[in-house]
């Protein structure tokens, strides 16, 4: 999904049939309304329902059902460092939404209070939101931004949320029913 806002764009994915969808708080600020393109080219409007601006998290909900929910692991463990994983996102420009780029989990890392997955997988500005997924297709983490040091951008070094710490800072339930 493409998040769209009044100052650009960013990424994002559905975690349930019903209409809820993960992206960042950076992607989504203080709106409290968002617009969402879909992949078909479909537009809807979504409402901002809740964010954790420190995590970067933020859970959106569209009024509309049947939607395809990205799969979670079955437990939710960490993938081990040197797996392959894949990005899906709206890098650049909307014309790219749905770019899946490739890389391996380099690392697991403790940036000021929070645990970020650190991976070689190519993303930019407008990938933000998107999911992680492992080499089973499960999403196990949330882009969130290319690292820096002193200002300058760090190619190749891109860090990621874990999807589980996203799910329980926003207080979602996630239930055994399928999504």
């Amino acid at each position: 999904v493409t998040v769209r806002t009044k100052t650009g764009h960013g990424s994002g994915f559905f975690i349930s049939r019903d209409g809820y969808l993960l992206t960042n708080y950076h992607v989504v600020g203080n709106s409290s309304n968002v617009k969402l393109r879909l992949e078909n080219g479909e537009t809807l409007n979504g409402k901002v329902i809740r964010s954790l601006k420190g995590l970067d998290v933020a859970l959106i909900k569209v009024d509309l059902n049947g939607f395809t929910a990205s799969p979670f692991p079955m437990q939710m463990n960490y993938a081990p460092v040197g797996s392959d994983v894949y990005v899906i996102g709206s890098p650049v420009s909307e014309r790219y939404s749905a770019t899946v780029s490739k890389g391996i989990l380099s690392a697991y890392r403790m940036i000021k209070e929070h645990r970020l997955i650190q991976s070689d997988a190519t993303v930019h500005s407008g990938s933000s939101g998107g999911p992680l997924l492992d080499d089973r297709g499960n999403v196990i983490g949330i882009t969130r931004a290319k690292a820096m040091s002193d200002g300058e951008v760090l190619e190749g070094l891109n860090l990621f949320i874990p999807i589980n710490d996203a799910i329980t800072s926003l207080n979602i339930l996630l239930t055994d029913k399928p999504l």
